[in-house]
C-alpha cells in the first residue's frame, strides 16, 4: 500500500495488479509443473516445484498484512494447487494427501476470512469452494462423516449465495 501511494495507484489497483499477478504466476507453475511431470523423471521436479509455490503462498499470505482480498486469492490460489496435486477431477500428480492438505489450508484460511468480513461475497464464496473441495476429495478417501458435513456446509453457503443474488 505503501509503494502504491508513492506510484499514484490506489489500493484497490494495486490489489488487482497483484491478483493478476498471482493468478498468472501460480497458473504457469501449474501448467509447467504438468508438462515437467510427463517427462521421464519428472514427477518428483513437478512435486518440489509444486511444495515450493505452497511455500511461497504461505510466505506471501504472511506477509499481505490480513487484506480480505488478497485473502481471498490466497484461499483460491491453494484450492488450484490441491487440483493439480491429487484431485482426480483434474489433471493430476497423484499426491491425494498433499491435496487434501491444500484444501484444508485454504478451508481454514477462507474460514478466518469470511468470519472476519461476513459481508464480503468473494470471501463467502472461496468458503464454499474450500467446504466443496475439500468434502469432495475426503470422499474419496472414504471419511464420509466429514465429506458430508462440508458439502451440505458448502451448499448452504452457496444457496446464500444465490437467494442474495439471483441475477448474478
Amino acid at each position: 500500500a505503501i509503494y502504491a501511494r508513492k506510484a499514484g495507484t490506489s489500493n484497490q489497483q494495486t490489489r488487482l495488479l497483484f491478483s493478476t499477478l498471482l493468478d498468472r504466476s501460480v497458473e504457469e507453475t501449474f501448467e509447467f509443473a504438468n508438462r515437467v511431470y510427463r517427462l521421464q523423471g519428472g514427477a518428483d521436479v513437478a512435486a518440489s516445484m509444486l511444495e515450493s509455490t505452497l511455500s511461497d503462498l504461505n510466505e506471501l499470505q504472511h506477509i499481505s498484512g490480513g487484506d480480505a482480498a488478497v485473502q481471498v486469492q490466497f484461499v483460491k490460489s491453494k484450492i488450484r494447487l490441491g487440483d493439480v496435486l491429487g484431485n482426480p477431477a483434474f489433471p493430476n500428480l497423484g499426491d491425494r494427501a498433499g491435496a487434501l492438505k491444500c484444501y484444508q489450508s485454504a478451508l481454514d484460511l477462507a474460514r478466518v476470512t469470511s468470519s472476519t468480513h461476513p459481508t464480503m461475497e468473494s470471501a463467502r464464496e472461496a468458503l464454499g469452494l474450500a467446504l466443496r473441495r475439500c468434502g469432495v476429495m475426503e470422499s474419496h478417501e472414504k471419511r464420509f462423516e466429514s465429506a458430508i458435513k462440508h458439502l451440505n456446509e458448502s451448499l448452504e453457503i452457496f444457496r446464500s449465495l444465490c437467494a442474495a443474488n439471483p441475477d448474478h
